[in-house]
């Protein structure tokens, strides 16, 4: 099984608006719209870091009420196995595709479908996943069940259900992929 990250060529992978001030990300989302209009990221709305923000939140809690180890206070962001739809979402769209023995399952989580979505009340879904935070053991058997969704929803028919969510609160192995030179991250190659 691989973890998927997908980015804008030219800007960072594994990026977090949650990393920064509220001020500085909507700074960034702003840029986002002007340079980059086309792209996915430019449609979210006013309030986008604020929700984004809350849904951590939930995350952060319920994945420690389930033992899970937080090493890190906002997560990574990768899918399992490619998401076409995803992939649409920047400009020049690029990834990061890294085999999930790579990473210390106990400091990862997973929604079956987005996380905004899967914990936004605005949503009325009666499907068992959700609202639902799972751990590594548990998504395995969601999978058994339903499949992945890309497979059976990639152009969100059936509802926002498009990809499995994954959330790395660690930074190993992100750190081994990117490194810090100068100030400028960069994608290791030939790893």
């Amino acid at each position: 099984m691989y973890l998927y990250h997908y980015y804008e060529s030219t800007g960072l992978p594994f990026a977090n608006l949650s990393d920064l001030s509220v001020n500085e990300a909507n700074a960034v989302l702003n840029k986002i719209k002007k340079d980059k209009p086309n792209s996915q990221h430019a449609q979210r709305h006013e309030k986008y870091v604020e929700y984004r923000r809350n849904c951590e939140s939930i995350l952060r809690s319920r994945f420690i009420e389930k033992g899970g180890v937080i090493k890190k206070n906002n997560p990574y962001y990768m899918t399992i196995e490619h998401s076409p739809w995803l992939s649409t979402w920047f400009e020049n769209s690029a990834f990061i595709k890294i085999p999930i023995e790579e990473f210390d399952i106990k400091t990862l989580s997973f929604t079956y479908g987005d996380s905004m979505p899967t914990f936004s009340q605005a949503i009325v879904n009666k499907k068992e996943y959700h609202n639902q935070l799972y751990t590594y053991d548990e998504i395995l058997k969601i999978i058994d069940k339903y499949g992945l969704p890309q497979n059976w929803n990639d152009d969100g028919k059936y509802g926002y259900e498009r990809y499995i969510e994954v959330h790395i609160w660690n930074d190993f192995p992100i750190n081994k992929y990117i490194t810090d030179v100068n100030g400028f991250f960069q994608i290791r190659q030939n790893i």
